[in-house]
């Protein structure tokens, strides 16, 4: 399973029935030491797959841009964090934007973010945005229609 295959957790996980947290904590060191984008993939599924929000969270926090994927699972425990860091994200994305395209993407973003927030929030930021980027006449337009 180090090497890639995230189809044998579930079986090695029913042999290993008895120690199922040793078991799951080993080979979660294990991925976490692997330093491969391979082992990283696997690491994520695993814990996404064990529901174990706290290292899903920390992926989060080291990758903003993972908070698109895993803000539904995270809102309920991580609230503030999770509509924080999406704010942040969006703004990240914001400032890298620079033709309409971008533009749309980052309101695609906010859209997504719709749905750990509130109306205030998305009028917040994108009032915020409107404020940042007012001299980009595109970004504003499509700001406008979302």
């Amino acid at each position: 399973m180090i090497s890639g295959e995230f189809e044998y957790y579930k079986e090695l996980k029913i042999l290993n029935k008895e120690n199922e947290d040793v078991f799951y904590f080993d080979i979660k060191n294990k991925l976490l030491c692997n330093k491969g984008w391979r082992g990283r993939n696997i690491y994520i599924k695993l814990i996404v797959f064990e529901n174990d929000l706290e290292e899903v969270m920390k992926v989060v926090r080291e990758d903003i841009s993972k908070i698109e994927v895993y803000s539904d699972i995270l809102k309920d425990k991580y609230e503030e964090e999770v509509r924080d860091l999406y704010i942040k994200y969006i703004e990240i994305q914001a400032s890298r934007a620079s033709d309409r395209n971008q533009y749309k993407e980052v309101c695609r973003i906010i859209e997504k973010f719709r749905k750990v927030s509130d109306n205030n929030k998305i009028e917040e930021i994108k009032k915020k945005l409107r404020g940042l980027y007012r001299k980009r006449p595109a970004f504003i337009d499509e700001l406008s229609r979302g």
